[in-house]
């Protein structure tokens, strides 16, 4: 599983900067593979989809956080992410980019659209990476576009989250759909007695922290800048880049992790 994580970030990677290290996309076989697949997901017909999926296929996808799913085809129905598509009615466009040497790697551009993509996001576009051997599909590989992926994180981190400040006591941070955020000790000082308060955002994967005149555990202005990862959608990790708040300050490379408590 790591050797092939590996391999595909490597590719992923490249995705990034560019195409250019593969050959114009011609016509093939295993990319009407491919187009089986968006058009069964499409349809709905799990059935005629598990067919379609080599033993042990590997499927990832990276939205909000990475997810890994390891032989998607159990039983008499495909599981996890496909089923959930298939569930939420996706429409699936797919269309060839580039192709390895030999054809069996394909790169797509996608677009999908269905009842689990939001509504002002639609349709969602992603870079797919495909491995194609003979009639199977060995594994999928979904990244989302940049800016439609920082959307998704910006949303998910709206609410009220509790992690454990410097000394191992409890720290709330409210997080508004209006760009403004608070920090206190205690979920009920929040709206009364914040420690800090200000405007965060997001750029770059980069969340930001710049307090306002309301502070009184830093100075107006502070600014604080961090790296944000999501493990699970109720669940996110800061990681310090800079900060000039004492009070906000980290280790370098360190920083705290959250828990979701109020929707």
């Amino acid at each position: 599983m790591a050797r092939w994580l590996i391999r595909q970030g490597t590719l992923v990677g490249i995705l990034v900067v560019g195409t250019c290290a593969f050959a114009e996309a011609p016509a093939s076989a295993q990319f009407g593979v491919v187009e089986r697949y968006a058009a069964l997901l499409s349809a709905g017909d799990q059935a005629a989809l598990r067919s379609l999926f080599a033993p042990k296929a590997v499927f990832a996808e990276y939205d909000l956080l990475w997810d890994v799913e390891v032989n998607p085809a159990i039983g008499a129905a495909v599981s996890g992410r496909v089923r959930a598509m298939v569930a939420s009615g996706v429409n699936l466009e797919v269309e060839l980019v580039a192709v390895e040497g030999s054809g069996a790697v394909l790169v797509t551009r996608e677009r999908m659209r269905g009842e689990m993509v939001p509504e002002a996001l639609a349709p969602l576009r992603s870079t797919g990476v495909y491995v194609v051997v003979g009639d199977r599909i060995v594994s999928i590989t979904r990244v989302l576009d940049a800016d439609q992926r920082e959307a998704i994180v910006r949303d998910a981190m709206i609410g009220t989250w509790r992690s454990l400040s410097h000394g191992g006591s409890a720290m709330f941070l409210r997080l508004e759909a209006d760009g403004t955020y608070l920090v206190a000790n205690a979920l009920t000082q929040l709206d009364d007695l914040p420690w800090d308060s200000g405007r965060f955002g997001l750029e770059g994967g980069v969340f930001t922290f710049v307090s306002d005149v309301d502070t009184y555990a830093c100075t107006p202005g502070d600014a604080g800048s961090w790296w944000v990862r999501f493990d699970a959608a109720d669940w996110f990790a800061l990681t310090q880049i800079e900060e000039a708040c004492r009070r906000r300050t980290w280790a370098p490379g360190m920083g705290p992790s959250f828990e979701r408590i109020v929707d």
